[in-house]
């Protein structure tokens, strides 16, 4: 009898929490929870979540001037349910599906990015992300004080780490992205967040040298050609060593001054010889302030091309004068 009674109730129970998770909103209790927590910047049309799962649609995040910064098609995260129980929030899997990224600067030299509001001091969130997808996203980037402008599209980012709540661990990047211009960039990478120590390679094929004719010092014009890049980068707390190999094809220029250094008609006459030209140099220092020996590498090379076209007329003037020596 006893036995009968506390099967009941557990039905009973499990009936009521059943009930209580198919017709309480609570979709909508923490869609509206959320964004009044990260506010007036974030809107979410659609918030759904069934047990560990939580599935969004249409997010859009603002900048404070109205414009949009990030949207998000299709958002979905797999929990680990254990880890809720203990109040500490592990992630299986975040899924992202067709975001779109905006970055401008504007004429003042200011990136224009979301700002959040401080409120009240929380408890610290522990959170762990074991896998994460980006498909299908575009990222468009707007330097209003260079004139600069770029767009890539199909990017696809993956980010699987062994870390947990109780260890540490690596992580293993791999990104892709194309650029509207012409141009693939490719980026792989292994590291540890909490050490910060990465390494890894970074590739970019065929990139439209016009595209980044507004950082290009001196007076000239750049009317057409190819860069390549490959670099195997470490990373340790913020400090970087690359080793890199630029690679120029088909370039063409016009101008009749000075870049960096170079005379331009030299510079010009090597591009003319050389269908493609390959530059080894090396890029190191702080993340956020790079040094590179790129210049001092191509005034070498112009020297030895120089070098050659001075010499190899001479070459054919005293050829005859050698040979009435050898007589």
């Amino acid at each position: 009898m006893k036995k009968k009674i506390i099967i009941s109730i557990l039905l009973v129970f499990i009936i009521l929490i059943i009930g209580i998770l198919v017709f309480f909103p609570f979709d909508a209790v923490i869609k509206e929870k959320i964004e009044k927590s990260l506010g007036s910047n974030v809107s979410i049309k659609k918030l759904k979540i069934k047990w560990n799962n939580i599935y969004a649609e249409e997010i859009l995040i603002k900048k404070d001037s109205g414009e949009e910064f990030l949207t998000v098609k299709e958002l979905k995260i797999k929990l680990y349910f254990l880890a809720l129980l203990k109040k500490q929030f592990e992630i299986k899997e975040i899924q992202m599906d067709s975001p779109s990224l905006f970055l401008n600067r504007n004429k003042k030299g200011e990136w224009q990015i979301p700002m959040i509001k401080e409120g009240s001091k929380k408890e610290p969130l522990y959170l762990v992300i074991k896998e994460s997808k980006l498909i299908d996203g575009t990222v468009t980037i707007r330097d209003e004080l260079k004139g600069f402008y770029i767009k890539l599209t199909n990017v696809y980012i993956t980010m699987k780490s062994n870390i947990s709540l109780f260890k540490s661990g690596n992580t293993v990047i791999t990104a892709f992205a194309k650029c509207t211009e012409g141009g693939d960039i490719m980026l792989k990478s292994v590291g540890n967040f909490t050490d910060e120590q990465f390494n890894g390679t970074l590739s970019i094929k065929d990139l439209n040298i016009r595209v980044l004719a507004p950082y290009i010092k001196g007076d000239l014009t750049v009317k057409k050609g190819f860069l390549s890049l490959d670099s195997e980068f470490s990373i340790n707390k913020g400090y970087v060593k690359a080793p890199s190999i630029l690679k120029a094809k088909g370039v063409e220029i016009e101008s009749k001054g000075f870049l960096m250094g170079i005379s331009a008609p030299l510079l010009i006459e090597l591009l003319k010889k050389k269908e493609e030209i390959v530059l080894p140099f090396n890029i190191w220092g702080r993340w956020d302030n790079l040094q590179n020996d790129l210049e001092n590498v191509i005034k070498k090379r112009v020297s030895e091309e120089v070098g050659k076209t001075v010499t190899s007329p001479l070459k054919t003037i005293t050829k005859p004068l050698t040979d009435i020596f050898k007589n």
